[in-house]
């Protein structure tokens, strides 16, 4: 089972920044679960919400954004700082343009990346353009749609909400080959009699209570 610090690692440090990035490659997670955010002047950013204490973060420049949060953290540092160390997974919030982030990936040839959203059109549009990002299909409670969206994007990972699975459920996923990681999962003990079924990765805020 692979372990995946959430937002780095977002119940040891504050999330999406440098500071929960840099817990969870001392812990040694796999991977490292980002979101993503374009301000108005094309920064690719770290953050979950649309806002920023009240601004806008698409209608706002990074400069003003940094000025109302100093720990705002940018993709390319993240990836500067995981360099090969991590694989990196990026949750594209809604609405975003993907060309940005396709763009930034291209540098870097040496870090694994995996990419998901919500939003399906930025799925389509990124499997169209470069079809040799790895995907992700992220649902939060429906199995049929996300296995047909994976067979669509041609990817067998899929990523649900540890609320709505069980035992039987991952176990099928297992044997019709999906890779299944589930968010946000914080009990150790859980995940464990789940991945003895087949769950192949678990998103959580704590990966020292999973890897200690």
């Amino acid at each position: 089972m692979l372990i995946i610090g959430h937002k780095g690692s977002a119940g040891l440090a504050t999330g999406n920044t440098l500071e929960a990035v840099q817990v969870a490659l001392e812990l040694g997670v796999d991977i490292i679960e980002i979101d993503l955010h374009i301000t108005k002047d094309g920064v690719i950013i770290l953050h979950h919400d649309k806002k920023i204490n009240s601004q806008n973060i698409s209608s706002s420049n990074f400069k003003s954004l940094f000025a109302k949060n100093n720990k705002l953290t940018t993709l390319e540092q993240v990836i500067k700082l995981v360099k090969n160390k991590s694989k990196l997974l990026l949750d594209i919030k809604p609405g975003q343009d993907p060309e940005p982030i396709i763009s930034l990936i291209a540098k870097y040839k040496k870090v694994d990346f995996i990419v998901t959203s919500f939003d399906v059109k930025i799925l389509q549009y990124i499997h169209n353009d470069s079809p040799d990002i790895e995907l992700a299909v992220l649902d939060r409670w429906s199995g049929v749609r996300a296995s047909y969206r994976a067979r669509k994007f041609g990817t067998k990972t899929i990523i649900m909400n540890h609320r709505w699975l069980w035992s039987g459920f991952i176990k099928s996923m297992s044997r019709s080959g999906y890779n299944l990681f589930t968010y946000t999962l914080n009990d150790p003990n859980k995940a464990q009699r789940w991945a003895n079924v087949g769950l192949a990765g678990v998103i959580t805020d704590y990966p020292d209570r999973f890897l200690s």
